[in-house]
């Protein structure tokens, strides 16, 4: 029933005990404003008062209930088109937003190491940055040795770089334009290897077989990272590789059956690049 048909039934039989609205309001300990809005379609009683009024009028509380709840389900309705336009209309928003990509560096300032990487998002990764740093998380892999040392205090997010994506590029373009911008500040910041860092560099002999393949992947990182730069070497500089061809030379160089993890490290530390969607790999230029 609807919301009009409700405050017909309620005005119908008010006057058919010959009530006026402001008596019937005081039985209900109501104003007559209340009743008034009721018989003009601006609303229904509340539910709790449906058993009263249908006491009071005489009328079958289930002619009171239906309506009411017609009301509801109307109203729920409304409001989950207004939910929905609401969502489109935020997904409208993020897909039609300024996308700003770059490069960035994380610098350890007790050792000047320096961690560069492209993003198609740069803002959003100088907040994740900030992040890990609040909650002494190391965001990457390679950095954690170091972060364990000297603390989320000592690392910082520098911009080098912003690019603001085209509105018609593909997203393989911009991503493109990217990492070229990499390359071009791995090769404007070359920080030269302390003579004592290569003095101290791990041993990794251990986890090598007779014909120099990798029998295990250290736990400790140290370790770690100086057998994933050992199989990177395994990479020419300047060249494309396909993912199967990154899958055939993980597999020749290690043991242990489980080229998809060698494949994934090696992309997590920076030791090697790849397309969002896979269809091309590289070795960085080496710093």
């Amino acid at each position: 029933m609807k919301t009009n048909k409700v405050g017909s039934l309620i005005r119908e039989k008010r006057l058919a005990k010959g009530m006026t609205q402001k008596e019937l309001a005081d039985k209900m300990n109501l104003s007559d404003k209340a009743i008034s809005k009721w018989e003009c379609g601006l609303g229904n009683p509340d539910v709790s008062l449906l058993l009263e009024l249908s006491s009071i009028l005489e009328i079958d509380s289930k002619d009171l209930l239906a309506g009411y709840e017609k009301r509801q389900a109307k109203n729920e309705k409304d409001g989950e088109i207004m939910q929905k336009e609401s969502q489109k209309e935020l997904k409208e928003k993020y897909k039609n937003r300024v996308r700003i990509g770059g490069v960035y560096c994380i610098k350890c300032k007790d050792t000047n190491d320096l961690w560069i990487r492209g993003t198609k998002d740069i803002h959003s990764s100088k907040n994740r940055f900030a992040f890990s740093v609040s909650m002494n998380s190391c965001p990457e892999l390679c950095m954690a040795d170091q972060w364990k040392l000297s603390g989320p205090g000592a690392f910082t997010f520098e911009i080098l770089e912003e690019i603001e994506k085209e509105d018609t590029q593909t997203e393989g373009e911009f991503e493109e334009d990217i990492n070229s911008l990499v390359e071009y500040w791995n090769e404007k910041i070359k920080i030269p290897e302390k003579q004592e860092d290569l003095e101290q560099k791990p041993d990794i002999k251990r986890f090598l077989d007779s014909s120099g393949k990798i029998t295990q992947l250290p736990q400790k990182q140290s370790y770690r990272v100086a057998a994933l730069l050992y199989l990177s070497e395994k990479f020419e500089n300047n060249r494309d590789y396909t993912e199967k061809e990154v899958n055939e030379i993980c597999e020749e160089w290690h043991t242990f059956g489980d080229y998809f993890l060698l494949r994934r490290e090696l992309v997590d530390n920076g030791l090697l690049f790849r397309e969002s969607n896979g269809s091309r790999y590289w070795r960085p230029a080496k710093e």
